[in-house]
């Protein structure tokens, strides 16, 4: 089931991706987008330099802090038609969400999850991954966290169809046992956390 989601697609997704990054009239670039702010004053608080940008699609993320230990991790398909054709100059790990070594992930101070997680089918499995493996810091940013956990259908790149994920903030705070939350905000609809171990 979760392979049929659109971002499993190796053929029209990438191409998509591409041309939405670099084309002058497709997205905003990362710096200049709305949401840039919220995640550069988490990204600013915990004053870490190693970062793993999960689910990193074009790496902007590394472009942007270009002066930082960055990898970006994503599907393979994504890394060498995607990451690799608009940021080839970055450091990359084939990452599928659910079969990987999670344990990589301890040897990066900061782990950034922009518009990854509300992109699963198992979402709280993979946060658990996530939270067992964080070093000091994980940032989950723009994520609509409501009463309850639901999925909904839309389309993506391409007119490709995929789902998209709310999570019960109670689920959340089970996971935080070593955990605890350093900073939430609330903006444009979503969510962005900073979650940093005891």
């Amino acid at each position: 089931m979760r392979k049929k989601t659109a971002w499993y697609n190796e053929t029209i997704l990438p191409k998509q991706m591409v041309s939405k990054i670099l084309d002058k009239n497709g997205f905003t670039k990362l710096e200049h987008s709305e949401h840039f702010i919220i995640l550069d004053e988490l990204i600013k608080i915990t004053k870490s330099k190693n970062i793993a940008d999960i689910g990193c699609g074009g790496a902007e993320l590394g472009r942007v802090y270009y002066d930082f230990d960055y990898t970006g991790f994503d599907l393979p398909h994504i890394i060498e038609n995607v990451s690799k054709v608009v940021n080839p100059n970055l450091n990359y790990v084939k990452f599928d969400a659910y079969d990987f070594d999670y344990t990589l992930f301890k040897k990066y101070d900061l782990l950034v999850c922009n518009g990854f997680i509300s992109e699963l089918i198992e979402p709280i499995t993979v946060l658990k991954n996530l939270l067992d493996n964080t070093k000091k810091y994980l940032i989950i940013h723009r994520q609509i966290f409501e009463n309850k956990s639901d999925i909904v259908e839309y389309n993506t790149y391409g007119d490709l169809i995929t789902q998209r994920c709310r999570i019960n903030i109670n689920e959340l705070d089970e996971l935080l046992i070593n955990h605890k939350i350093l900073k939430r905000i609330d903006k444009f609809g979503e969510t962005s956390i900073l979650i940093g171990k005891h």
